[in-house]
């Protein structure tokens, strides 16, 4: 046979071998899904954090070599746990750790897959990295005996002090060894935990939950806790008692996505990318490179879960980055409140004593104004100017007012608006009731805020996602550290929501947030900085000290046409004067202060204004799911 046959005959066989070995890797891949599943991880996207520590994939990779890599371990204060998938008589090197000399070793199981008949546990200390030639120092030899109770096994964990001597990086080795029988058959029977104390040997302290409300649409100054003259908000009035109240808290833009976007990321709009929508409506979703805080939070042991109302938040847009639990879902009506608190009590009913992290999107003071139990007697008034509130969303109140819309319809939005932040403080009381009656709300960080604010003819402005004036940009802050003394505080000093993931991060002794451009750490104080994009061009805000400035790009047929306006806030709070014409040389120190800025978050100023022209047309919705979407935010006036 010529070479050039046996060239062809032999590529059938290498294909054959491709084949095969593609079927043994996916053969493994489900095997090892199996075992998990045998575990008892929750269901219905609920994922155990424990088994997210372990990456399955790169688990797959590492254990060939018998080598857990050093990047999945995860630090609360100064422990250090790794997550161990762990087979029988296969060893499992973690290393190189940064172990403390005199500290110690606690191991336990976690979940076993069925009950190991006379097995051995071992615990060996190598000095130096995995693979060095280094001294083997056993730490722990003994039998593995657990304890059965309806079919769950218990283990007794095991706690060994680390060697004084130790000079540098170490290896710890877990063996579980059968006695009597052959290992091939009790492949990834258990998972387990390894944990390094420090040297003191004191407890690990135990992690705060972490919840955080969005109250969507939630201007700050109709809210009574900020001194609104009606009592919108009782609960939260009692509740500030125990809690930090920002009051000149500042969303980085005016409307839902973009905010949220800087919430999670710690990261003005145009850094994280999430400016206008999804693709498909001529936008950009969060750039899936930013870190997220729930990201972090989940890489670190918690189960991250949130649930949201908004459609603006739906998982199309890339918000749903690092949550193991994620609910966008609509059936053809907007979620209450109090069914995203139903929804999320049934969440931590299936937690158990794992730390979470909880979102809520509470969207019930977004227009169409329709509060629960509402008695208002505005039903003639609203019928007689052509009115029906159930669909009068911000699109058409920005229509009909710049139309003139009469006083007493204005007056009778503002009623339905403030009978929907009541709503929203109810179900704030019932939430945060049933966590204290679980116990839990003692050992949760508690952060309430909102996205953008609501303006009801101000500045001849209707609705949000507008300029960056008072009654759109200045939202509710309240912040509950319950292991921060004392937390019964008015904060007067301004600060921008952008801050609260490395806030939040930081009050739990954790770090992993991207640094953003221009700034020298993820913590540092940021700028009171917003800013809109839009298809007529951008609107941006910079606040300093008591004066905010404010500066739109508008496209014109002539080119890009800038107005300015500049407040000062201690004697005007109603924003009623423009100093831009009385203060030339103020204004340009301001305008060079917010050109600064956009030079250090690495902002070019052809880049000011972006977003897509009138004439772009949207790109067409593919899947039902994106139809569902696209009926959602056209009931809302998002969508035309």
């Amino acid at each position: 046979m010529s070479k050039e046959a046996a060239k062809i005959d032999s590529r059938p066989e290498r294909e054959c071998r491709r084949g095969l070995e593609l079927c043994r890797a996916l053969l493994g891949f489900c095997i090892s899904l199996c075992a998990l599943a045998v575990l008892g991880f929750p269901a219905v996207g609920l994922a155990d954090p424990r088994s997210r520590t372990v990456d399955l994939l790169r688990w797959q990779s590492a254990r060939s070599e018998g080598t857990v890599p050093s990047a999945m371990p995860t630090k609360a204060g100064r422990e250090i746990k790794y997550a161990v998938p762990l087979d029988l008589d296969r060893p499992i090197r973690l290393g190189p750790i940064e172990a403390e000399p005199g500290g110690e070793v606690r191991f336990e199981f976690t979940r076993f897959a069925e009950k190991p008949e006379d097995a051995r546990l071992q615990l060996v200390l190598h000095d130096g990295p995995p693979g060095a030639d280094s001294r083997a120092r056993v730490l722990l030899d003994r039998p593995i005996q657990s304890e059965s109770n309806a079919g769950i096994h218990r283990y007794s964990p095991a706690v060994v002090a680390l060697p004084r001597d130790l000079s540098g990086p170490v290896t710890i080795e877990i063996v579980a060894r059968p006695e009597n029988e052959p290992a091939s058959s009790r492949a990834a029977f258990a998972i387990a935990d390894l944990v390094l104390l420090p040297a003191e040997g004191s407890l690990p302290i135990e992690r705060m939950n972490v919840l955080l409300v969005t109250l969507d649409t939630m201007r700050a100054d109709h809210m009574s806790v900020y001194g609104y003259g009606r009592d919108t908000t009782p609960f939260l009035r009692e509740f500030a008692g125990e809690t930090q109240v920002y009051q000149q808290a500042y969303s980085p833009s005016t409307w839902t996505l973009p905010s949220h976007g800087s919430l999670f990321t710690g990261l003005f709009p145009s850094q994280h990318g999430a400016i206008t929508a999804d693709e498909r409506l001529g936008g950009s979703p969060l750039v899936a490179e930013r870190r997220t805080l729930a990201e972090v939070l989940n890489e670190n042991g918690y189960l991250t879960m949130g649930v949201v109302a908004g459609p603006m938040l739906a998982r199309n847009f890339g918000v749903d980055q690092g949550f193991a639990y994620y609910s966008d879902r609509w059936a053809g009506e907007r979620r209450r409140a109090r069914e995203l608190n139903e929804h999320a009590l049934r969440l931590l009913d299936r937690a158990g004593d794992r730390p979470f992290f909880l979102f809520l999107n509470y969207f019930d003071a977004h227009t169409p104004y329709d509060p629960d139990g509402y008695a208002g007697d505005d039903a003639a008034l609203f019928t007689r100017h052509g009115i029906d509130p159930s669909t009068f969303h911000w699109r058409v109140m920005r229509a009909e007012g710049r139309k003139g819309l009469p006083k007493e319809v204005v007056d009778a939005m503002i009623d339905r608006y403030d009978a929907e932040i009541e709503v929203v403080d109810r179900a704030l009381r019932a939430l945060l009731t049933d966590l204290d009656a679980r116990g839990l709300l003692e050992r949760t960080l508690v952060c309430i805020t909102s996205d953008h604010g609501e303006s009801f003819g101000e500045h001849a402005i209707w609705g949000h996602g507008g300029p960056f004036y008072e009654s759109q940009t200045r939202v509710p802050l309240i912040y509950r550290n319950p292991r921060a003394a004392p937390m019964n505080g008015i904060i007067k000093a301004p600060i921008s929501t952008v801050e609260l993931p490395a806030r939040i991060l930081k009050d739990l002794g954790l770090q992993g947030l991207s640094v953003p451009p221009g700034s020298p750490t993820v913590d540092a104080p940021r700028p009171i900085y917003g800013e809109r994009f839009s298809s007529m061009g951008s609107m941006r805000m910079l606040r300093e000290g008591s004066e905010k400035y404010l500066v739109r790009l508008m496209r014109r047929p002539e080119g890009l046409r800038r107005i300015e306006q500049f407040f000062d806030l201690s004697v005007d709070a109603g924003e009623k004067k423009d100093r831009a014409r009385d203060d030339v040389s103020r204004l340009g120190e301001l305008r060079r202060k917010f050109e600064t800025l956009l030079v250090e978050m690495s902002v070019a100023p052809t880049d000011w204004a972006v977003g897509p022209r009138d004439d772009e047309e949207p790109v067409e919705a593919s899947t039902s799911e994106e139809d569902a979407l696209e009926q959602q935010l056209r009931a809302l006036g998002y969508v035309e």
